[in-house]
């Protein structure tokens, strides 16, 4: 089964979600775990990272032994390696290196369930080897895997993972100082989170574009 069959709410909650609703939703305590995976990945991709981080550390124990790769299981682990990588990216030390380690867990996690079901998971094994990548300063490699994930996911019809995809290539594109690429880059996934219907996102991109 396709890992996309929750996206409907959870773009509408990107649509409709504001800070200080997401605050309190990472601050309460009592989470089942379809909606504490949905709330930590509203909150990564609104940037809302300690939050989401807090909702991690509540749906661990319960994560950690659930069986097979349900789809709200491989969002968890994909957006608790992302939530991994973006603390990590404005860290040093030994929190850089934590964050390092939470991501290469979840890597191996997201490895185990492509080797069975590739087509599913695949993309975003590229995508959290991309984020790795980026932070150990392996730019070219990154770039190469942020590729070949934006070009798994659209061969595999996963348009929620393409923007976000797209959205870290335009991220490290501008770092790089690729401006006429990162821009195009950034252009496609606002377009992707458009059709997706996630508004809120795409305020947030379109206005960080006006400011660069």
């Amino acid at each position: 089964p396709s890992i996309s069959s929750t996206d409907e709410p959870i773009a509408a909650k990107l649509g409709e979600m504001s800070s200080e609703v997401s605050v309190l939703l990472a601050s309460s305590r009592h989470f089942g775990d379809l909606t504490g995976t949905t709330s930590i990945k509203v909150m990564y991709l609104l940037g809302q990272y300690d939050e989401a981080f807090h909702v991690c550390r509540q749906l661990q124990r319960s994560m950690l032994w659930a069986g097979g790769a349900t789809p709200h299981v491989s969002e968890y682990v994909l957006y608790k390696g992302l939530t991994a990588a973006a603390i990590a990216q404005r860290s040093r030390g030994g929190a850089r290196r934590d964050g390092l380690r939470r991501l290469t867990r979840s890597i191996r996690r997201m490895q185990r369930y492509a080797q069975n079901a590739p087509s599913n998971f695949q993309h975003l094994t590229y995508l959290l080897r991309a984020e790795r990548a980026w932070l150990r300063a392996s730019h070219a490699r990154a770039l190469d895997l942020y590729e070949s994930a934006a070009a798994r996911a659209e061969a595999d019809g996963f348009p929620n993972h393409l923007a976000l995809i797209r959205e870290r290539l335009s991220d490290l594109q501008s770092s790089l100082g690729r401006r006429a690429e990162s821009a195009e880059m950034r252009r496609r996934a606002i377009a992707g989170y458009e059709a997706w219907g996630a508004h809120a996102k795409v305020a947030q991109l379109t206005r960080s574009s006006l400011r660069s």
